[in-house]
């Protein structure tokens, strides 16, 4: 069972592990401590307990960047290992809550086009496909899909519609 908490300063080195493991392109060691070090990225680290056997470990992440209003959900990632587990809703839950609390009214993310176990996800958390950014993605090159959630009555009432 993960535990879904604020990232600290000496998760970085596992979250730049996770990062290399997770994604083609991935950010940089520097990138990934400036957005811990920026007031506006919020940053969740989920942390598996520790056992007889083995220390706790950080098993996933979620960086998300607030201006305002709106928000943008920069990276979320779980270990190949220890994925299918409800990691990645649990982050995401902490990333909507989060934005929520200090008055994002809409939260936007971009997604490989052929990921479909992270659409589903989103879609489940009341994200809707807005628009398409073409060859968004390197290695290899792909289209994105642009997703919105918003926070107003309205707009959560009509993806439970859908």
């Amino acid at each position: 069972m993960a535990t879904v908490r604020l990232m600290k300063k000496a998760d970085l080195p596992e979250i730049g592990r996770l990062e290399k493991e997770c994604f083609s392109n991935p950010w940089s060691m520097r990138e990934i401590e400036e957005a811990f070090l920026t007031p506006a990225y919020h940053c969740f680290a989920a942390e598996e307990a520790a056992s007889s056997e083995e220390p706790a470990r950080i098993v996933g992440y979620a960086l998300f960047f607030s201006g305002g209003e709106e928000a943008d959900l920069a990276s979320i990632a779980v270990a190949t290992e220890a994925r299918r587990r409800g990691i990645g809703r649990e982050l995401l839950s902490a990333v909507l809550e989060s934005a929520k609390s200090i008055g994002v009214q809409e939260i936007f993310l971009e997604v490989r086009e052929h990921n479909t176990g992270a659409i589903a996800l989103y879609e489940q958390a009341g994200f809707l496909k807005v628009g398409v950014r073409k060859e968004y993605y390197e290695n290899p090159v792909e289209d994105a899909l642009l997703m919105r959630r918003s926070f107003t009555e309205n707009e959560t009432q009509r993806s439970k519609e859908c």
